[in-house]
């Protein structure tokens, strides 16, 4: 008991330097808390800037394009309704589909699988249908697609039973829709 009330002042000074340890500490933490709550805001702001400006087509220039008109010659690319239509068989042979369950090679010319813009940017409606079977939709948005493609997912199942290349099902879909790739 002697020895503690000696040491008193030296526990009161360690537990004073560790009280302090840890305030710089939680300042730290509050810092980086700050720094990425303002890192998510931002890449948040960027997202719906390019969501906003994902179908304005950037204007061809030749080698004088710059003197006629430049920027007002900005049109919208984004028309809702604006389609493309592809047998499974050919979608299969540019690599875009992967396999379609209960399906044979001979069936596949029988699918047709159409991809149709809809009213939202990046949004993408995708209905498949069959000789007898009723046209079944589904909707795609880019933003998933490219979070797929981000964490290099190389496939996905499209109405539980197709599946896609997600490489080669955005190119195709940046050809076609926002005349990437030409």
């Amino acid at each position: 008991m002697a020895q503690d009330i000696r040491n008193q002042r030296m526990y009161r000074r360690q537990r004073k330097q560790e009280l302090t340890r840890l305030n710089a500490t939680v300042g730290e933490l509050r810092r980086k808390q700050q720094y990425y709550t303002q890192t998510i805001q931002d890449y948040e702001s960027y997202v719906n800037e390019c969501m906003k400006h994902m179908g304005v087509a950037r204007p061809r220039r030749g080698m004088f394009g710059f003197l006629r008109g430049g920027a007002k010659d900005l049109k919208e690319a984004w028309v809702a309704g604006k389609s493309v239509k592809y047998s499974a068989a050919r979608l299969k042979e540019k690599g875009v589909v992967v396999s379609i369950q209960d399906t044979t090679e001979s069936q596949l010319k029988h699918i047709s699988i159409e991809i149709v813009t809809t009213k939202d940017k990046g949004v993408f409606e995708v209905s498949a249908s069959a000789l007898l079977t009723p046209k079944t939709k589904m909707e795609v948005l880019l933003e998933d697609l490219l979070q797929l493609q981000y964490q290099n997912t190389p496939t996905m199942k499209l109405f539980d039973v197709c599946v896609v290349n997600v490489n080669l099902l955005l190119f195709l879909i940046n050809k076609k829709f926002f005349g990437g790739a030409k």
